[in-house]
């Protein structure tokens, strides 16, 4: 019987101790959450504060470039397997190594304007541009943080995913955004639709930002 009473004490001492550890363990998880939620808001804010101080998209993009790598983490760059022949044009397959190994084309649609084509104002085309049924949906061209949306100046709702490796994927143009800004996006997943509007057609306009530049998404698209 004492041996019996000795064994129920050193197991309540047990269970005390682990009590104790998950208590801890979970206060310590609680902190780190209000902590990931602290960082987060702060991001957020200063995300949204990037967008009202921008005048021009352009602007907007450059400053998310320089400031984005400081709020939100960022993805690693996925290498894209070796070609078994060797590419057409050498910079493309740099390009394809890293966040452009997996580019999507967002949206199903007619091409309207090519990358570097004279657009409606006469100037160079710094994307692309796609003609949309109305309503269609439009996906995520690349995994990536989503660090911008809504709209901005003149233009439609905008898009802008960081897709890492110093690359980012801006889409506008779309009539409705389902993610929020801060959230991760899977390559193929969907981001929001065209609007429904038939006449004239929904145009979904996209560009690629490598660094502090644009270039030329359409030998980088796999199709859907």
């Amino acid at each position: 019987l004492a041996q019996a009473k000795t064994d129920l004490q050193t197991t309540e001492v047990g269970l005390a101790r682990q009590t104790d550890a998950l208590t801890q363990l979970a206060a310590e998880k609680r902190k780190a959450v209000d902590r990931a939620a602290r960082l987060a808001a702060n991001a957020k804010a200063r995300l949204e504060a990037i967008g009202r101080e921008s005048a021009e998209l352009d602007a907007l993009i450059r400053a998310l470039i320089k400031e984005a790598p400081k709020l939100l983490p960022r993805p690693k760059p996925k290498l894209a397997p070796a070609a078994r022949s060797a590419p057409s044009r050498p910079d493309i397959a740099v390009r394809r190594n890293g966040a452009l190994a997996r580019l999507m084309t967002p949206v199903n649609g007619r091409l309207l304007a090519g990358f570097g084509q004279d657009g409606a104002n006469r100037r160079a085309s710094d994307g692309v541009t796609y003609v949309a049924s109305p309503g269609a949906q439009v996906i995520a061209p690349a995994d990536g943080a989503v660090i911008f949306t809504g709209p901005f100046r003149s233009y439609d709702n905008v898009v802008i995913i960081d897709a890492g490796d110093d690359v980012l994927l801006v889409l506008t143009g779309l009539n409705t955004v389902l993610p929020k800004q801060g959230e991760r996006v899977a390559a193929g997943e969907p981001i929001g639709a065209m609007g429904g509007i038939v006449s004239p057609p929904p145009e979904l306009f996209f560009q690629v930002w490598r660094k502090d530049q644009t270039i030329n998404p359409q030998p980088l698209l796999n199709a859907r």
